[in-house]
């Protein structure tokens, strides 16, 4: 008997310990499982939403069944910063308002802060400004105590984007995205790099700086390759598409918006993919596809009501108004721009709940329509018969009427209608064609008054710099020889007044051949001495030479004249003389050579003893696209444009520009031209 109660009583303590190890153990799983649901979460909000959401759900569960209420909110806070990604920002503000309440009960202040960083870029995108400014900066105290430098450099971020959608905000949103990258780039923090180049790139784009925009996006873009992170990595795409749109580069905007568009589907961004959209429907209008681009935007406006992105609605909606106009839809811009300027004043006074109420009326209204014209149907139904025979006789008398006495006179009556409807819309097409082509070449014109005002700042560049040089080496003589008697002032003076008044001669040369390019004012080609150009020019340089020890020589062939614009071969031979003293060593030699052809033509050429240049140097140099430039033998610094200078003048006066070089031992340009008489 004892032996099968100390029997039963050993069977229940060994189930007993089972049993309390059992439960031991599932604490332990689940605890475990509940930092692998958090670090998961936390890790997938790079790359993919949807994930994100459904692990932080997870941690949820778990952390309530352990009643662990500071994993309960954090599990929230990621569930909220999950849907905000996706767009879903009301759902978004009710789970962080929850968080907030679990927060502040247990005291957590870091988590806190988190919560309400992440209800401030919630509130930014929404367009609720006072709310999103109050949210930061609760943050930014909480992170200040706490030390938390990326943290409070995120909380810059945003405050930066509030400026930067505010009027005349640029400066202060671009000053909050320099505080913050200079955060993160003293704690290394890649991602928060990525995200301030982000920011400032989009500055730079609404400046019109393409070429800066498009080099931070590019540094953006490398570094969320390398963290994976997708999300970040699908804005650049957008922006750079962007970009490339304003440029006119449809092939590289659509392949950059494909991109994103790939990317915000894959991991569940509605907000980005609605915004991927807008930029679709750009695209397609830039292509004169508007009835593609009104299809986008009307599926977007529905998205956007849906949704609550009460910033890109606004949008929208201005956008279908201005294209309704554009094809002579009127009634339909009518309604949209109405919705625009509602939803504008709504996001400009934070108020979102009035639309919700205006379209709640509105509803009510369809409704209350709906119901008064089932009563007047159902009015109507009780007199079918007697309504069918009024119709029926009204219908034949007018029809018979019509037959009789109007029908010759409606036709003549509507073909003239017609015709002047055609003649209005042929007049409105030709006058439509008119406006494109005028804009076309008022564009082109811009374009072309852009690049002489390239040329001639390069120009004066070149062409200035050295009798410059020389006066201010000839007056630091002057000024620092207290020896000099009358007789070498007077001499120094003389050399500095003819340098002047031969750069004062170079400056009109420059303001004429400004205007020619301007066309307003045309070449002068007459027969011009190639021989006397060489001599001025080797006194223009005379002292920059001697400077750097070089000598000037000249070998030139009687009756050297030329047909061309004598101002315009004056700047090309001072380029190519230029440029060989700044090419060429000390004790080195620079010739000045014309010569005459049997094929009509003469030519001058600069030959020089100078470094040279390799035949990769030599290629760069003959491509009008690459402006090629590296320093002289004495550290002088140029341009690059000199050449393509030279090589439009030469065109001009029906000449052609050679270069040969061996480098190490010297380069030799050579300018034809017509021969004069």
């Amino acid at each position: 008997m004892r032996f099968y109660v100390a029997k039963y009583l050993l069977f229940w303590g060994v189930y007993t310990l089972i049993v309390i190890l059992g439960i031991k153990h599932v604490n332990a799983s689940d605890a475990d499982s509940l930092n692998i649901y958090i670090n998961n979460a936390e890790s997938c909000i790079k790359y993919n939403y949807v994930k994100a959401f459904e692990f932080a759900r997870q941690a949820q569960t778990i952390s309530s069944k352990n009643n662990n209420q500071v994993l309960f909110a954090k599990a929230l806070y990621l569930q909220a910063k999950a849907k905000s990604r996706q767009g879903y920002y009301k759902e978004c503000l009710e789970v962080l308002h929850e968080a907030e309440h679990i927060a502040l009960n247990e005291k957590d202040s870091i988590l806190l802060g988190r919560i309400e960083l992440e209800r401030g870029r919630v509130l930014v995108d929404y367009g609720i400004t006072n709310e999103a400014i109050d949210k930061l900066f609760k943050a930014l105290s909480i992170f200040e105590n706490a030390q938390m430098a990326n943290a409070k450099a995120h909380a810059f971020i945003h405050l930066g984007r509030i400026n930067y959608y505010s009027d005349n905000g640029k400066e202060k949103a671009e000053e909050y995205y320099n505080k913050a990258l200079k955060i993160f780039s003293k704690t290394s923090n890649q991602e928060g790099i990525a995200q301030a180049l982000n920011y400032n790139a989009a500055i730079a784009t609404t400046d019109k700086d393409f070429e800066k925009a498009l080099k931070l996006f590019h540094k953006a873009e490398q570094i969320n390759k390398e963290l994976n992170y997708q999300g970040a990595l699908a804005i650049n795409y957008h922006n750079i598409s962007v970009i490339y749109q304003e440029q006119e580069d449809f092939d590289k905007a659509l392949n950059y918006l494909n991109k994103a568009i790939s990317i915000n589907s894959t991991i569940g961004a509605q907000l980005e993919l609605a915004y991927n959209k807008l930029s679709l429907a750009s695209y397609h209008q830039d292509k004169n596809q508007n009835d593609k681009a009104i299809t986008i935007l009307e599926d977007l406006f529905e998205i956007c009501e849906e949704n609550g992105f009460l910033r890109l609605h606004s949008i929208v909606a201005r956008r279908l108004a201005l294209i309704y106009y554009a094809v002579d839809k009127l009634q339909e811009s009518l309604d949209y721009s109405w919705e625009y300027m509602f939803l504008k004043d709504s996001l400009n006074n934070n108020i979102n709940n009035y639309k919700l109420e205006l379209l709640e009326s509105k509803k009510r209204f369809e409704h209350q329509q709906q119901e008064k014209q089932k009563a007047i149907s159902s009015a109507l139904l009780t007199n079918k018969n007697q309504r069918i025979t009024f119709t029926v006789i009204i219908l034949a008398i007018l029809f018979v009427s019509i037959i009789l006495f109007f029908n010759l006179q409606t036709k003549k009556k509507w073909l003239k209608i017609v015709e002047e409807k055609n003649k209005q819309i042929t007049a409105q097409s030709d006058q439509l064609k008119r406006s494109i082509e005028s804009y076309k070449e008022s564009q082109k014109q811009l374009a072309r008054n852009n690049k002489v005002r390239e040329k001639f700042m390069s120009i004066l560049a070149h062409d200035l710099i050295n009798p410059f040089n020389s006066i201010l080496g000839l007056t630091d003589i002057i000024i620092d020889d207290k020896e000099l008697d009358n007789e070498e002032i007077r001499n120094y003076s003389t050399q500095i007044n003819r340098t002047a008044n031969e750069t004062h001669l170079l400056l009109q040369q420059l303001l004429i051949w400004a205007n020619t390019q301007n066309n307003k004012v045309q070449l002068k080609p007459t027969s011009i001495d190639l021989n006397v150009l060489v001599r001025q020019n080797i006194e223009l340089y005379q002292i920059s030479a001697e400077s750097k020890q070089i000598k000037l020589e000249e070998q030139l062939m009687d009756n050297a004249l030329a047909f061309a614009d004598e101002n315009c071969i004056s700047t090309i031979i001072r380029n190519f003389v230029s440029n060989a003293i700044k090419f060429t060593t000390p004790k080195g030699k620079i010739t000045l050579q014309t010569e005459k052809h049997n094929n009509g033509s003469v030519t001058i050429s600069v030959i020089d003893t100078g470094i040279g240049m390799t035949p990769e140097e030599l290629a760069q140099v003959l491509n009008p696209e690459d402006h090629f430039t590296k320093p002289g033998t004495s550290k002088e610094k140029g341009t690059g444009l000199g050449l393509n200078i030279c090589r439009d003048l030469a065109a001009r006066n029906h000449g052609t520009l050679s270069v040969k070089s061996i480098k190490g031992k010297g380069t030799s340009f050579t300018l034809s031209l017509p021969s004069g008489k």
